[in-house]
């Protein structure tokens, strides 16, 4: 995705893959810092209270804005989650939804208070990275990401450019393309290396056998080493 977005139209906006890549990394890290079945069900808990809470949103919001939008040519107002999901033969109500998703929650909470978390509330990000022992990730790179997807000020005045003697000034998103390309491409492959080597690695060893070790370490000095002795690595 990063090689697919420095290659489109849009290179500036290719830092943004650094955050999802940071997260993955952190999180996946951290999940092997706890006991196997606990890392399983809370995976399992997680993604099932992620769905609901979707379908949560779904169901409040779509209702008022097909009437918000007037009635159909039928005098309907579109189909709802739940009927389109029993018209299909899913057999889902999700009038149920609010009283699954907290049933989720309290034993998300009750899995918490088991692992010793305070208030059995799931660790912060910041508290992930560090019990996986990726406290310098974070404060680098997920700071740093951060900029790419959230309102910033700094990255606001990088697209202000132009000579100020003249009071002349161009505001737009690719004055800084390139440096957003190279950023985007080195830090990527950075955080992919960490990636593999500390979780893919560790959970299929057997299939990292087939892979080129020398053609892999070769690939990282030339990017990363090299830059790393000529100081040029770029900051935010």
């Amino acid at each position: 995705m990063i090689l697919a977005t420095t290659e489109s139209d849009h290179p500036h906006m290719s830092t943004i893959m650094l955050r999802p890549l940071c997260e993955d990394l952190i999180y996946g890290a951290w999940l092997g810092t706890l006991p196997e079945n606990a890392a399983d069900r809370l995976v399992l808990l997680s993604t099932s209270a992620d769905i609901t809470k979707s379908i949560l949103a779904q169901t409040r919001f779509l209702p008022k804005a097909y009437a918000s939008l007037g009635p159909l040519s039928d005098g309907t107002f579109g189909l709802t989650l739940s009927s389109i999901m029993l018209a299909r033969g899913f057999g889902f109500d999700s009038s149920n939804a609010q009283a699954r998703y907290d049933l989720l929650m309290d034993e998300l909470k009750q899995l918490g208070l088991e692992l010793g978390w305070p208030g059995g509330r799931i660790p912060s990000i910041y508290k992930m990275a560090n019990q996986a022992g990726l406290g310098d990730i974070y404060d680098f790179f997920y700071h740093g990401s951060s900029k790419a997807v959230h309102a910033n000020l700094h990255n606001m005045s990088r697209m202000v450019w132009g000579d100020p003697e003249r009071h002349i000034f161009t505001i737009d998103s690719h004055h800084f393309e390139d440096y957003y390309i190279s950023f985007a491409l080195v830090y990527g492959i950075w955080l992919a290396s960490e990636t593999i080597d500390r979780i893919a690695k560790p959970e299929f060893p057997d299939e990292f056998q087939l892979m080129d070790e020398q053609s892999y370490s070769v690939w990282l000095a030339l990017v990363l080493a090299g830059l790393a002795r000529r100081g040029a690595f770029l900051r935010w």
